[in-house]
């Protein structure tokens, strides 16, 4: 199956950006959220933006011309997200 939406289409609600993002971290839909509004919070910029960066990283293909911060910002958070300490089990009686 192809891909025919845009390399660098924005995603209002992270559609694509989230699959990315559980992909390389791995995590859970939740935690690919909370990586995509981290890294727009942190950067100061549209979680829209975040998302483009996020969907360049898969392509290698996207960038936003003059400034890295959400490149930046967004590479934390995964970087965050990968070296958090796993949640205790849990046990079910």
């Amino acid at each position: 199956m192809t891909d025919t939406a845009p390399p660098c289409t924005a995603y209002d609600e992270g559609g694509p950006a989230v699959g990315v993002s559980m992909v390389l971290v791995p995590c859970t839909v939740t935690v690919a959220h909370r990586i995509l509004d981290n890294a727009a919070r942190a950067a100061g910029l549209p979680r829209g933006l975040t998302t483009q960066v996020v969907m360049g990283l898969r392509d290698d293909v996207c960038g936003l011309p003059g400034d890295d911060r959400t490149e930046r910002a967004v590479r934390a958070e995964i970087e965050r997200a990968r070296t958090a300490p796993a949640p205790p089990a849990t046990t079910a009686l």
